[in-house]
Parts: C-alpha cells; sequence; structure tokens
C-alpha cells in the first residue's frame, strides 16, 4: 500500500492528505502448448499427435495472425505413416500476459466518532486485450494456425481476460 505525501498546507492538504493506493501488477508467460498434425498421421485412430518440427524456430513474426510459422512443421501429407513424430512436447509458449489492478482509498473524519471511507477500484486498469493460443490453432490442419485469439471477457474482477471494470464505494462509520 503506497500512501500519498504530507502537506502542510490547510487546504492543499485536505485534497492530497491521507489518500492511500494498492497496486496490483502481474505479469505471466504464456501458457505452452505443442503442435499437432490434426489427423491420424501415426494410425492409432487419435488426431491430435505432435507434428515434426523441422525448423529450429516455431515462431511467425509475431503478429496475431502469424504467431506461428507453418512451414517449421512437417505438412500431415508428408510426414511418414504409422510413426510418431520426435518432437518434444510442449515446445509452443503462448504469449505473455500483463495486468495491472489498482485500488485507491481515502478516510475523512466526521467530528468526533464518524468516519467516512471513499474507496475507487480499477481492474485491468490499462484496458489491455490479452491474448491466447487456443488447440484450434495449433493443429496443422486448422485454417486458423499460428493465430492468436483475445482471451473471452470475463465478469470477475481480478480475472486476466475482462475488460476493464471500474467501481466505486462509500462507506459511513459510526
Amino acid at each position: 500500500t503506497l500512501t500519498s505525501p504530507k502537506v502542510n498546507n490547510r487546504l492543499l492538504g485536505l485534497l492530497i492528505n491521507d489518500w492511500q493506493a494498492s497496486p496490483i501488477y502481474r505479469w505471466t508467460t504464456g501458457n505452452l502448448a505443442s503442435a499437432t498434425y490434426g489427423t491420424d498421421v501415426a494410425l492409432t485412430g487419435a488426431t491430435n499427435q505432435r507434428a515434426q518440427q523441422i525448423l529450429p524456430s516455431v515462431y511467425g513474426n509475431g503478429s496475431i495472425l502469424t504467431y506461428l510459422n507453418i512451414n517449421a512443421f512437417l505438412a500431415p501429407a508428408s510426414a511418414p505413416a504409422g510413426v510418431y513424430a520426435s518432437t518434444r512436447p510442449f515446445t509452443i509458449s503462448g504469449p505473455n500476459m500483463m495486468n495491472i489492478d489498482l485500488s485507491v482509498s481515502r478516510n475523512f473524519k466526521l467530528r468526533e466518532r464518524g468516519t467516512v471511507t471513499f474507496r475507487a477500484e480499477a481492474f485491468n486498469l490499462t484496458n489491455s486485450t490479452m491474448f491466447s493460443l487456443p488447440a484450434a490453432s495449433t493443429a496443422l490442419n486448422s485454417p486458423s494456425f499460428g493465430r492468436l485469439v483475445p482471451l473471452a471477457q470475463s465478469t470477475a474482477p481480478g480475472n486476466t481476460s475482462t475488460a476493464r471494470i471500474m467501481q466505486f464505494a462509500i462507506k459511513y462509520a459510526f
């Protein structure tokens, strides 16, 4: 919790003194994923078999539409039938996410015993869009391969996928 500096000027002090700010900064690395063929190349009946990586880097130009490079993997039609790929699992890292939540509050004394508390809160203060790498965009046979999608919006404050939410409260204690 951060507290505002004290100002000796009586009028200015009424506006500036005794404010408290409580910021929460959260930065997370992206979720790990594996590229898959999206078809049954190993002839086992399962379609989520890992794709064979043939280039050292799996990433495209970093944009939303080409986050992954499809040419970094062996195409399903070119893969040897009945053989599993030797690519390790979870070699793809999704995009990082950053979120700032902030609360600002102040207590105002009223006479001898009463106190009024004003509180303002903002969740996802920067109103940042957070992107994810869904399972469909890691399957080579998917038309959305390598694309990022915005996370679904949530109404839960503090959730990394929320749009900016602001709320204000006033409490009187006696």
